[in-house]
């Protein structure tokens, strides 16, 4: 049996301070709140090295015991999503033996997803030789959902949002900013900030920029800005100093209405009219202007004082702001410019600009000169004009649409205002909460089919959906992505309840229009031409629909009536009532002209002006009537002719009658004669009468 040698002191000492720093780094190992996982050196190709050892932190992250992986390869945590390109950048250097550095999907025992940073090392003995790999991985999910959050609201937010490096260019930019400035990403990335700012601008922004970089605090600055096409836009700018990185994060709202509108304001006010006014301290006296006066509507000879200068202000407050700034104006020679509400002489409340200068002599305040400005007007528009501002400011900072976003598990990650109160749920009953929870009472609803097509097929739905608990209608679009689904959505109940009012209102137009006995259509009163007519119009005139509809309105005119067409044209423009316009001649398709009565009414078809007419064919009545007339002129002259023809033996009749009276004879011959004659007599009345009324007639 060998003789085991004795260890010196030295010896056991070094021994011992191994042993403990073999315990220190095995308690660190497994107690670290990192994922670390050992494995062989090799074979690096498929299916790679076998793990042999990990800690703690691993087990946990990744819900498999230590036993499940001690000799399988770290492929048992890879899935169908995992990144190839990723794993082979990783095998890449594996066969250099060179560290590296990768964030992939991986999948836990029960199949959940998450993200996790893979930092892996060869390891190599005393002789140089690598025998092992040492890989330290982190779970990344939640700061990779924060990243995918900020990607979609990088891409979705409509006002600029870039990223500038200390060198001046671009390192990244959203779509809303290479819509704003014409330019494609690219382009922009190429580009340096300086290239974009108005020359007229560039060196007060550049050195604005340098000190205002060199302080720890967000910088804001307004300037004017050059897009492609050469247009000016202004933007207002919120900064952040640059990182340790060197990058300066960056937001930007378009202010161009914004500054248009106080440009505009600008020039009416230095166009206003401006009163003088001062006040003599010495003398105690006060001086106005004759714009003052009219300012203040005042005669023109009134004689102003301090006293009564003051009661023009509005009220306690106005009068106390006014004593104060004419006392340190005073006693401390402080200026004043300031705006203020006045009644005026005539009781009008009325916007004032009041500026005061004191005017120092030995330390000794003389006077005070000053200028009054009408702003009534303008001050009225400037606070009409913020409040517009105001309310159009926030709608830029938020979401005009309501907005939800929700995990691959359908958990909900953000809420906005808007959702809140088009769906009556608070953020606190959103946020962490499952949606299909929420609103189970949606299961299996046409939304919740279009949201899981979505993720399914990963594809942008759009489409309107009824949420009968609220009896609204909605439009929605969801876009699907890696972390969930992101939805916006909006109220269009009113929309869809005028839409159904419109093909009502169409479907009766259509009835009343094509069912009509009488022949209708409708023109475009800017091009004469044929929009509709109706069936009765088709049949009458002989022309197809497609004809119809091909010619205007002269096509069946007779060309004789043009400048009369024209005429009644430019008269019946100007009402918008219903009219009769009276008879006209039109032509059929066949070429035979007849008579129509029309009456028109103004409407509007399809976003056009137009006239809708009624055609009422009366060539027959007018025939009949003409037809009449013509007898009516033959019985006159029948009448006329018969009443002279019976004239003449009627009064030979009467003549004989006379002379058989006069000759004697029997008495009852007499008789006979007076009655012939009584007889003869009422005739002649008859007749006289039939050549008065011809006479008439004639």
């Amino acid at each position: 049996m060998p003789v085991q040698k004795a260890l010196t002191v030295s010896e056991r000492n070094l021994l011992l301070k191994q042993q403990n720093h073999l315990k220190l780094m095995d308690s660190v190992i497994s107690h670290t709140k990192d994922a670390i996982m050992i494995t062989e050196a090799e074979p690096q190709q498929e299916p790679g090295p076998k793990i042999i050892y990990v800690n703690k932190a691993f087990t946990t992250m990744t819900g498999y015991a230590a036993s499940d992986v001690i000799g399988k390869s770290p492929r048992i945590l890879q899935g169908p999503k995992t990144d190839k390109n990723e794993l082979r950048k990783m095998r890449e250097a594996m066969i250099k033996w060179q560290p590296c550095e990768i964030t992939i999907l991986n999948y836990k025992k029960d199949g959940e997803e998450f993200w996790l940073n893979i930092s892996i090392s060869p390891v190599a003995d005393e002789k140089g030789w690598f025998t092992h790999w040492i890989s330290i991985e982190r779970d990344v999910t939640e700061s990779r959902k924060l990243e995918t959050q900020y990607n979609e609201i990088f891409q979705q937010v409509p006002d600029v949002i870039c990223t500038v490096g200390i060198d001046g260019y671009f390192k990244k930019v959203n779509p809303a900013m290479c819509k704003l400035m014409e330019y494609t990403e690219e382009e922009l990335l190429a580009k340096p900030l300086v290239k974009l700012i108005h020359p007229e601008e560039q060196a007060r922004i550049m050195t604005s920029l340098e000190k205002l970089n060199k302080g720890d605090k967000p910088f804001y600055f307004e300037n004017r800005c050059i897009t492609k096409s050469g247009k000016v836009k202004w933007l207002a700018w919120t900064s952040t100093p640059a990182s340790e990185e060197g990058l300066i994060f960056t937001v930007a709202k378009d202010i161009t209405d914004k500054k248009e509108l106080e440009d505009l304001l600008h020039k009416a006010t230095n166009l206003a009219g401006i009163g003088g006014w001062e006040f003599d301290i010495i003398k105690k006296k006060a001086y106005w202007s004759e714009m003052t006066k009219i300012i203040h509507e005042v005669p023109a000879d009134y004689k102003p004082n301090l006293k009564k200068n003051i009661n023009f202000y509005k009220g306690a407050t106005e009068k106390r702001a006014i004593r104060q700034m004419m006392k340190k104006a005073i006693t401390s020679c402080i200026p004043f410019d300031t705006e203020i509400q006045i009644i005026t002489a005539k009781g009008n409340l009325k916007w004032v600009r009041l500026i005061g200068e004191p005017e120092f002599y030995n330390n000794v305040c003389i006077r005070i000169r000053g200028s009054f400005q009408d702003i009534d007007l303008h001050k009225k528009s400037e606070l009409a004009i913020e409040a517009l501002l105001r309310e159009r400011n926030t709608i830029l900072e938020s979401i005009g649409d309501a907005f939800f976003a929700v995990d691959r598990n359908w958990v909900v990650t953000y809420w906005n205002n808007v959702a809140e109160s088009a769906l009556g749920k608070a953020k606190e009953m959103m946020l962490g909460h499952n949606l299909w929870d929420v609103f189970f009472d949606s299961i299996d609803s046409h939304s919740y089919k279009e949201y899981h097509l979505a993720i399914k097929e990963n594809r942008i739905v759009r489409f309107e959906d009824y949420y009968a608990p609220l009896e609204k209608w909605y439009e929605v679009s969801a876009y699907p992505s890696d972390g969930g689904l992101s939805v916006y959505f909006k109220d269009i109940t009113e929309n869809k309840a005028t839409e159904a009012l419109l093909i009502d209102s169409e479907k009766r137009y259509s009835e009343l229009f094509q069912l009509s006995p009488l022949p209708n259509w409708v023109f475009d009163v800017e091009t004469l031409a044929f929009l509709d007519v109706n069936q009765a119009a088709i049949m009458h005139y002989g022309f197809t629909r497609a004809e119809f509809l091909s010619m205007t309105i002269r096509d069946i005119r007779p060309l004789g009536e043009m400048p009369g067409l024209d005429e009644v044209l430019g008269a019946t423009q100007r009402r918008t009532q219903f009219v009769k316009q009276g008879i006209f001649t039109h032509r059929k398709k066949s070429g035979e002209l007849i008579k129509v009565e029309v009456q028109s009414n103004s409407i509007i078809y399809n976003q056009r002006s137009a006239k809708i007419i009624i055609a009422n064919d009366i060539t027959k009545n007018l025939a009949y009537v003409e037809a009449v007339e013509i007898q009516n002129e033959k019985l006159k002259d029948i009448s006329w002719m018969q009443s002279h023809l019976i004239r003449a033996p009627l009064a030979r009749i009467m003549g004989l009658v006379g002379l058989f009276k006069d000759t004697e004879g029997a008495k009852e011959s007499n008789e006979t004669l007076d009655y012939l004659l009584q007889s003869a007599n009422e005739l002649d009345k008859v007749i006289n009468e039939i050549t008065k009324r011809s006479k008439i007639a004639r």
